[in-house]
């Protein structure tokens, strides 16, 4: 039985284990003084039907992109938090049964927001330190995604300040350097990539966020007219253009994004490109993180580039540059017009569109805000020269 004890109060429970083999000792341990969040893929099969036996159940979803909404992340650790305060012998049980890396996120995000570790570090290296397997932490890159880690330094940093602003952003290029090698022929070498721009939006309620896609470039290729000949004139004929391949020699992919609409982003933000219909690699961040115009992503940060330790699809010194510009705010671009329901616990948490937490929901957190920039300045807190505080580092 995969079951570790991250903290006396914090469990979990291993994807090779079904949960339903840890009901007998669950129940004769922590029989009524426990709570069980099972961790499912949102959109996907991975799904699972937890046994009618255990006394308080919750799913939890992440979405198919393996990172949850950093809005979720701060419900989700409230309604822990309040959880385990209602009685010092109250347990939470983390379980997922599609990969140990879903509660390894959860399970480090919640010690920093318990104040059980000081820093994302030490979070990640307690709860891998803990497991039954004793993960060396080394070795967390085969466990835990480079975004489900860049997430949990998130955290921290939301931690170590009063507030943050989620901007709206315009993503105008998207540079690649080396050419990833997807090409099925042993004597070609490159791929034919194209960029698929998404954001996590509300479902129904702030634990609740689906993928919603706003550009997807193969969807902009248009067909091209060319000069045929047919008998003694000339004819035009449709032809599908077609994406352009790059090989090996071309060393450098530079996607123009600003010759269509614009690409508005904010909140939760994943770039996905694709060759054909093989995902190449993703990326996945947070606009109230962003400082600047521009982030740089070397291969050990890119999700799925990451794991190709032997360089068969991946040059070493693969990276991906992302260039952005700041626009007028639209925080409709994440949804609007939520109702927060208690579908969760027992435990209301108020929540507003800004996401302020409720101070009796946490011992730990009191004043930690995320912020759209007309919330910002109604609020009237520190301004620096253009009325705006600069964003997260």
């Amino acid at each position: 039985m995969d079951l570790t004890y991250v903290t006396p109060r914090i469990l979990l429970v291993g994807a090779s284990t079904p949960l339903r083999q840890t009901i007998a000792y669950i129940q004769k341990k922590h029989s009524g003084n426990y709570k069980v969040f099972d961790i499912f893929q949102l959109n996907g099969d991975d799904g699972v039907v937890v046994d009618a036996t255990f006394e308080t159940t919750q799913q939890y979803s992440i979405n198919r992109y393996n990172v949850p909404a950093m809005e979720s992340i701060l419900k989700f650790c409230n309604i822990v938090d309040s959880y385990l305060q209602l009685s010092p012998t109250n347990v939470v049980i983390l379980y997922s049964s599609v990969n140990d890396g879903r509660t390894i996120l959860l399970a480090s995000i919640l010690l920093l927001h318990t104040g059980t570790s000081d820093s994302a570090i030490d979070s990640i290296d307690e709860v891998c330190s803990s497991r039954i397997l004793s993960f060396a932490l080394n070795k967390i890159n085969s466990i835990i995604t480079p975004t489900q880690l860049r997430y949990i330094y998130y955290y921290e940093q939301l931690l170590r300040k009063d507030y943050l602003i989620e901007y709206t952003m315009c993503i105008t290029h998207i540079k690649i350097t080396t050419i990833p090698n997807f090409d099925a022929s042993i004597i070609a070498s490159g791929c034919t990539p194209y960029v698929v721009v998404s954001l996590l939006k509300r479902d129904d309620d702030l634990l609740n966020w689906k993928p919603y896609c706003l550009y997807n470039q193969s969807d902009t290729v248009k067909p091209l007219p060319v000069m045929t000949k047919s008998s003694n004139k000339n004819k035009t004929a449709a032809v599908t253009k077609t994406l352009r391949h790059y090989t090996k020699d071309d060393n450098v992919i530079d996607f123009d994004l600003t010759k269509n609409e614009p690409i508005l982003v904010r909140g939760d933000i994943v770039v996905s490109v694709f060759t054909e219909d093989t995902k190449m690699f993703q990326i996945a961040f947070h606009s109230a993180f962003i400082e600047g115009n521009y982030l740089l992503f070397d291969k050990s940060a890119i999700d799925i580039a990451s794991s190709d330790v032997h360089n068969r699809f991946f040059d070493p010194n693969f990276k991906v540059e992302i260039y952005l510009n700041r626009v007028e705010d639209k925080p409709s671009l994440n949804g609007e017009g939520f109702a927060v329901t208690n579908n969760i616990s027992d435990i209301d948490c108020t929540i507003i569109d800004e996401l302020v937490i409720d101070k009796a929901c946490t011992n730990t957190i009191h004043d930690v805000k995320l912020f759209s920039p007309v919330e910002y300045v109604k609020q009237n807190i520190n301004k620096n020269s253009d009325g705006f505080p600069a964003t997260a580092v």
